[in-house]
């Protein structure tokens, strides 16, 4: 019985970190490969790697130019690499991915030799979100140590973010818990999810409560 117990525990463990795994939060890439006229380059080989957590991802562009890569681990910085044969090696530096985003980054490849490469910051691509209606906002740990927060209720720097008004008619949270009555673009408080770790954080007796 002892060992039985333990070996269902062992499983279990087993099934809540493969679950936890799968939960973690992404980001996703597309852009179109064009030439230095604006015709599209079919078949270019497109890389995005990130060396500090050893993730390397390949595609090829479509026949329409077009590529796309899902389920990146964000927030993360990425290195984009596009070669196509008679054409420079095209290389994006410091694109940086932010959880639940849809990152645009269109290539535009010179003519030459794939042994010559041209290089950008990251800075100077994808800073606008092209691909989806979804509004977000990301929250820095910068911003969260250094705002000043009436009762330290960290919950109050949703309020931070566009389309968000607090619903609480409080200032100040509960010492001990958070009391999140927070509308998005016009929603009902009850339909905000919380997750951690992309693990669901919600109080889901009451909807309304987080406790911390």
């Amino acid at each position: 019985m002892r060992i039985r117990l333990l070996c269902g525990i062992a499983v279990w463990a087993l099934v809540i970190t493969a679950a936890l795994v799968h939960a973690q939060d992404t980001a996703s890439l597309t852009g179109t490969v064009r030439d230095a006229s604006g015709a599209v380059v079919a078949g270019a080989q497109v890389a995005v790697t990130n060396s500090e957590h050893g993730i390397n991802r390949n595609t090829v562009a479509n026949s329409d130019g077009e590529y796309s890569i899902a389920a990146l681990p964000a927030p993360s910085s990425y290195t984009i690499t596009v070669t196509a044969q008679g054409f420079k090696k095209f290389v994006a530096k410091g694109v940086v991915m932010d959880v639940a985003r849809k990152v645009r980054v269109d290539v535009a490849l010179q003519v030459g030799a794939t042994s010559t490469e041209v290089t950008v910051e990251g800075a100077s691509v994808a800073q606008v979100d092209t691909e989806s209606a979804t509004l977000g906002d990301t929250i820095s740990g910068k911003e969260v140590t250094q705002l000043e927060l009436n009762g330290r209720d960290f919950t109050s720097l949703v309020a931070l973010s566009p389309g968000v008004t607090n619903q609480s008619g409080s200032d100040e949270g509960e010492p001990g818990a958070s009391t999140v009555a927070f509308s998005v673009n016009g929603g009902r408080t009850e339909y905000n999810n919380f997750e951690l770790d992309g693990g669901d954080m919600l109080d889901n007796g009451s909807n309304t409560t987080l406790n911390v």
